[in-house]
């Protein structure tokens, strides 16, 4: 009995290694999908501000206008994906998300 109180002791030590594993990984990939997440809502958001220029007989012309925002959502949008991009997690867990 005392060698099968040893097995099943290394095993279950074994075991909680093992689902500590799995669960870091999780932690970490949902980490990633809500970064993700909220990149894409963050575009989403973003309205092109269009300034009325003329007008032709067919359309109207309209420029684009001042693009501050954008260019501040485009710089914090790359240094997110950089950021995701080295880690080690990413590659996995962005092929899950993007394949559903």
């Amino acid at each position: 009995m005392p060698q099968l109180v040893k097995v099943l002791a290394a095993r279950t030590a074994h075991l909680e290694h093992f689902v500590a594993s799995i669960s870091q990984q999780a932690t970490a990939e949902a980490i990633v999908e809500t970064t993700l997440t909220r990149l894409v809502g963050s575009w989403k958001a973003v309205d092109l501000p269009l300034v009325n220029h003329g007008s032709t007989r067919l359309r109207s012309i309209m420029l684009l206008g001042e693009l501050d925002t954008i260019f501040d959502l485009l710089e914090h949008s790359q240094m997110t994906s950089d950021m995701l991009r080295v880690s080690k997690v990413c590659k996995f867990a962005c092929m899950h998300i993007i394949s559903h």
